[in-house]
């Protein structure tokens, strides 16, 4: 199954990333490089209102990496 190489949620352009096949946020910029994340850690920070709380990991509960439904 192909899936795009680019993806844009919220206004963000996260772009396929490496051997794994998960989708990272793009910047122009190095301060915005440095605080690049996947697009399963924006959605569920956009569901829940919040980011995510250190120390805590967001992960795919079916193990599919392109299913980033929160």
């Amino acid at each position: 199954m192909d899936h795009p190489e680019v993806v844009e949620f919220n206004g963000v352009t996260y772009r396929l990333m490496g051997a794994r096949r998960y989708y990272l946020s793009q910047s122009k910029s190095n301060a915005g490089r440095r605080t690049a994340k996947g697009l399963h850690v924006a959605v569920w920070e956009h569901a829940n209102g919040c980011v995510v709380p250190k120390g805590y990991e967001i992960n795919h509960v079916n193990l599919d990496a392109f299913n980033n439904d929160p």
